[in-house]
């Protein structure tokens, strides 16, 4: 089995890491409608840790991290985030990413009773060549970049983030 797809995620181990509060009904592929101004408080926190991916209420990424994904998809459109600490008066910038709809999970998929996913299997023939996408057909935000990618983000110093393999379907 190949191992050609990895899942991007936050690493929940880091302590004092930005934490948007709230909850937002917009998709990001919507994000590009410019009379959208996305704007979160963040979780009080002693020290805080600007992370390189914040994967919820929606998946947020770093100027450094967006900048390297402009080099793999630079048609890639992105929209401003604002996250407010409101007592200190700080505020962070991030990114939504409009990552491409990808529909490539594979039949040998598994899901829960209520429609999320509990085995990811990729087919890549589906997949194609995105360097970079989001899952189609699942009602999570599974973030997905191919190895050229991981291996791009794994040479650098991000903060804030896990590159998990994804299973592939043997064809």
């Amino acid at each position: 089995m190949n191992l050609d797809f990895y899942m991007l995620t936050q690493d929940q181990r880091i302590d004092g890491a930005l934490k948007p509060l709230g909850r937002v009904d917009l998709r990001p592929e919507e994000a590009n409608d410019k009379s959208i101004h996305l704007q979160f408080p963040i979780q009080k926190a002693e020290k805080v840790v600007e992370v390189d991916f914040i994967e919820r209420p929606l998946p947020l990424i770093s100027n450094r991290l967006k900048q390297l994904a402009e080099k793999f998809c630079p048609r890639m459109k992105f929209a401003p985030v604002g996250l407010m600490n409101l007592e200190k008066r700080e505020q962070y910038w991030y990114w939504l990413a409009s990552f491409p709809q990808v529909a490539c999970l594979s039949a040998e998929s598994e899901f829960h009773p209520n429609g999320t996913l509990k085995r990811i299997v990729i087919d890549s023939f589906k997949a194609g060549n995105h360097p970079i996408f989001q899952l189609q057909g699942s009602r999570e935000h599974y973030i997905i970049v191919n190895l050229m990618l991981a291996e791009s983000i794994l040479r650098r110093d991000f903060t804030g983030l896990k590159l998990i393999s994804v299973e592939q379907e043997d064809r």
